[in-house]
């Protein structure tokens, strides 16, 4: 994709959640922003920092960020953190890197508690060489409980339907 055709995307895209401008550098952008439907795969998954993955310097992230219905920030998740210390051939410890615990988005969700209606979208800002976004969203005119009952709902009806292929076998 040359470039002139991605900042026409991505400027029709920011156009359309000017919420997102705060999260993004509209300059950075390695491919166009889309939007997809929260699903359980988005759940399980956890934002992280990267402080030595790619080389000396580097600094990259996946963020995931709960925003409501009028574009307000509700929460980020908190990220599971790769840090590596600076290498020392005399200290042991900067042999391996530390890992610090996060949470999924599942449970940033569950954090808010009562406010878990008010989420609309997840956010997430991938920062490798520069910027991908995905703007996970709910459907129109559903809340987020309903949906993810309903997710649920197709996905046991899924296995329901393996489990009786297998048992035919």
């Amino acid at each position: 994709m040359n470039k002139e055709a991605l900042h026409s995307r991505v400027e029709a895209f920011l156009k359309e959640f000017a919420f997102v401008c705060r999260y993004v550098k509209t300059d950075k952008f390695r491919e166009r922003p889309t939007v997809q439907r929260i699903d359980l795969d988005l759940l399980d998954r956890y934002g992280c920092t990267y402080e030595h993955a790619r080389g000396p310097g580097y600094q990259g992230y996946t963020r995931f960020f709960l925003i409501g219905t009028n574009g307000q920030e509700l929460s980020e998740v908190k990220p599971y953190d790769v840090v590596k210390p600076k290498f020392s051939l005399w200290h042991r410890h900067t042999w391996f890197h530390q890992d610090v615990a996060g949470e999924t988005v599942y449970e940033a969700i569950q954090r808010l508690g009562y406010s878990l209606n008010r989420v609309m979208y997840v956010l997430e800002v991938n920062d490798h060489w520069g910027q991908k976004v995905i703007l996970h969203k709910v459907p129109s005119g559903r809340s987020l409980s309903d949906w993810l009952a309903q997710i649920r709902e197709v996905a046991e009806s899924e296995l329901r339907d393996e489990l009786v292929k297998v048992n035919r076998v």
